[in-house]
């Protein structure tokens, strides 16, 4: 099993390599709520995230 550290670090990874190549962005937006989530899993996430495509 991953540990916290390790966890933070993938999805940052994967952040990195689909934000410049993605049309949809809504990829992006749910890897970064997960790793909100991982670094600080008692603050309030998501629900009022909106993704604009302009």
């Amino acid at each position: 099993m991953a540990t916290k550290d390790e966890a933070q670090q993938a999805i940052l990874d994967a952040i990195v390599r689909m934000a410049p190549k993605t049309e949809q962005t809504l990829g992006v937006l749910r890897l970064a709520e997960a790793y909100a989530y991982a670094a600080d899993p008692h603050q309030s996430h998501g629900g009022s995230a909106h993704v604009s495509s302009k």
